[in-house]
């Protein structure tokens, strides 16, 4: 049977890679791309039967084989090509390195997961320019409850008490499980997980509920995004907390600052008791 161009039934010329299909110029080589959706390459592999086996298809593979050596020499190569912060820095999307950067400039240290990891994809943390804020995905981890909800992104600028009690309310008629959290609001203790430690030496941070999320999260490790603990004052003697701030960093602290923190429950000093104490010392003196 005589062979025909497929588009204009004209002599063949041209038999394409990819489907094997004869036309007889470039114009109708094109046609067929289109009308056949062909991408015009040969299915290198692709299965060929022995008794159909001849001579070219041994030399593509040949040259397929030396193309995927050369492929992996190359990749070989990149690693020494470029520094590791280049390496690391060219997988991260440039609004995500804005916001490890400006988190580091924080004092916090962002760690990310692999992209397949479910708290990377979950993480939607970002940084605004106009505003120079930093907007967390965070996480509240009820440990008597054993469970972990995600509210909102929440402004670096506001404090764990606004953060926590806008989610209360966002939940009030949903969600009854958080009735006694909602009785015993100022009794709560705020942890956050400390990283690095072996699997069997669970250690939690004490973070001051008055101060804002840029200011708690100083000096951390935070794995993607941090997930805050709420616990009640009796569940503490059960876990073991540690020094929020490293004794190398300590001097670092404004003594200032230091003496308006206030931290939860019976750990924690009234600022109104405070000042009434001083005005008292000073009344004494006068």
């Amino acid at each position: 049977m005589e062979k025909k161009c497929l588009i204009c039934d004209g002599k063949p010329k041209y038999n394409c890679p990819g489907c094997n299909t004869w036309t007889c110029s470039l114009e109708c080589f094109q046609k067929h791309k289109q009308e056949n959706k062909c991408n015009g390459k040969r299915n290198k592999t692709e299965f060929i039967e022995k008794s159909k086996f001849k001579t070219e298809n041994v030399l593509s593979d040949y040259f397929f084989l030396e193309d995927i050596e050369q492929q992996k020499q190359d990749t070989r190569r990149l690693p020494f090509k470029m520094s590791f912060a280049t390496r690391k820095q060219a997988s991260i999307p440039k609004t995500i390195r804005k916001f490890i950067t400006k988190a580091q400039s924080r004092g916090t240290t962002v760690r990310l997961m692999p992209y397949g990891m479910s708290k990377h994809q979950q993480n939607k943390s970002i940084y605004q320019a106009k505003k120079d804020t930093i907007l967390w995905t965070i996480g509240f981890k009820f440990l008597k409850l054993n469970q972990t909800f995600y509210p909102n992104r929440a402004n670096e600028n506001r404090t764990l008490t606004e953060t926590f009690s806008k989610f209360l309310y966002e939940n009030e008629k949903e969600n009854k499980i958080f009735d006694p959290y909602r009785t015993r609001r100022s009794e709560l203790v705020f942890l956050l997980f400390q990283h690095g430690n072996p699997s069997n030496e669970k250690k939690y941070f004490l973070l001051f509920p008055h101060r804002s999320i840029k200011e708690n999260l100083m000096y951390q490790t935070i794995i993607e995004f941090p997930i805050f603990i709420i616990i009640f004052p009796e569940e503490m003697e059960s876990l073991e907390i540690v020094n929020k701030i490293p004794e190398s960093k300590k001097k670092i602290e404004n003594t200032e600052n230091k003496n308006n923190d206030t931290s939860t429950g019976e750990l924690m000093e009234n600022k109104d008791n405070k000042e009434n104490k001083e005005n008292k010392e000073n009344k004494e003196k006068n």
